[in-house]
């Protein structure tokens, strides 16, 4: 299937099965509002992969309405091209919320696009960037 006519699924239990677990521990790095996590079990500093997350609590503005929140992860899994430099692909991923959204509302945002990332409707555009 393909993007038009794909499926997203609501009030579903996702999860993640068999592999391999890689713990995420803190590397030091300094991260305003945030954490920066690397998977130790790598000890090659050039390809390790690396998460960093970040909170920008939501404000209230002069006129008294608050704003946006905006919570965001960036996952960096470092490559040795074949010409010997280092490239860093990474997959950024912003949420941008409201303080008055319901848990249930959040968790569908959240729930549909881990669907965009893994469904197989969805992935040959992450793969290849087709919109058909």
């Amino acid at each position: 299937m393909s993007i038009i006519n794909g499926t997203i699924l609501t009030g579903a239990t996702l999860s993640a099965a068999g592999g391999t677990s890689s713990t995420l521990t803190t590397d030091g790095q300094t991260v305003q509002n945030g954490v920066h996590v690397i998977d130790a079990g790598v000890t090659d500093f050039r390809v390790q992969p690396h998460v960093t997350f970040k909170n920008k609590p939501a404000k209230v503005d002069t006129s008294g309405i608050w704003g946006k929140f905006k919570r965001e992860s960036v996952l960096t899994i470092p490559k040795i091209l074949t010409s010997g430099a280092q490239s860093f692909p990474l997959i950024r991923v912003s949420f941008e919320g409201l303080p008055e959204m319901s848990q249930a509302e959040i968790d569908k945002l959240l729930d549909w696009q881990a669907q965009l990332f893994f469904d197989s409707d969805f992935r040959t555009f992450w793969r290849t960037g087709s919109v058909g």
